[in-house]
């Protein structure tokens, strides 16, 4: 019989385990409780980069950074060999994962919604982001990206703010969207709407929204490493996870827009994202 040891399962916490074999040089692990196996290394399963790294490329990507420099600053200050392909893997791996963990999350949001559209270019063809975030908790509700600003768009944007936030709005605010009271009035039936709908014009109206363009002008940075609509499209999904869930806010007594709305989380940062077993 193999000897226990002082270590604890990585997914169930249980410290019934016992050694389990050395592969390359890292010793193995299963769980009498859970029959998971595990190597001793701090890194996911089936994996043997340690979650730190791992979720140190998460956040220098989120933060704007490009692959190359990913690379060179894993490489060089936390001394672990990797190449860009494998860093991207991990994006995908990651931003799928904290996607599906926060789609289905409902939000306590305010009444008041407010309503962007910015522009960006996908391999040489002009498309259009619309976000809707609640005034209140800067929660970003839903972003939806399209080659065009048909009312149709703008009504898939706002069901899925709906979606979220489970009630709608009283007031929603614009940044100039003349057509959106059409797109308005498509989301809510014009017989049993009553949203009034106005746009941002005043200087305490754009000093109250800059939360909201510092996020989007941070978005956009990040977009630039972008190389199809299918991988923007990851990048928008993966930012707004990120927003909502793992950025602390000074306006929000450093709580996260997630924490604000009332919304439970497993995770604070990256790292903790990276270790997290359903």
């Amino acid at each position: 019989m193999q000897k226990k040891t002082a270590a604890q399962c990585k997914f169930c916490q249980s410290h019934s385990i016992v050694k389990y074999g050395v592969r390359k040089n890292i010793q193995y692990h299963r769980c009498r409780e859970s029959g998971r196996i595990f190597s001793e290394t701090d890194a996911p399963e089936r994996m043997r980069t340690p979650a730190p790294v791992i979720a140190t490329a998460l956040r220098l990507f989120y933060d704007g950074s490009s692959l190359s420099s990913i690379k060179e600053h894993i490489e060089k200050k936390l001394k672990h060999t990797v190449d860009v392909s494998t860093i991207y893997r991990w994006i995908i791996k990651y931003t799928d994962k904290i996607v599906s963990l926060t789609r289905d999350c409902k939000a306590d949001a305010s009444r008041t919604w407010v309503v962007y559209e910015t522009f960006t270019d996908v391999t040489g063809r002009d498309y259009w982001i619309w976000d809707i975030f609640c005034e209140k908790t800067k929660l970003l509700l839903a972003s939806h990206i399209s080659h065009s600003r048909t009312p149709r768009d703008g009504e898939i944007t706002i069901n899925s703010a709906f979606d979220r936030a489970g009630s709608k709005p009283d007031l929603i605010m614009l940044d100039g969207l003349l057509s959106y009271p059409k797109q308005v009035e498509k989301a809510f039936k014009a017989e049993d709407m009553n949203v009034l709908v106005e746009n941002i014009s005043s200087d305490n109206d754009v000093n109250h929204m800059e939360e909201f363009t510092n996020a989007l002008s941070h978005r956009t940075r990040v977009l630039r490493g972008s190389r199809s609509l299918k991988s923007t499209i990851m990048i928008i999904d993966g930012f707004a996870a990120y927003y909502n869930f793992l950025t602390p806010q000074p306006g929000l007594n450093n709580k996260t827009p997630a924490e604000t709305a009332g919304i439970a989380s497993p995770f604070k940062n990256w790292g903790k994202l990276v270790r997290y077993q359903p």
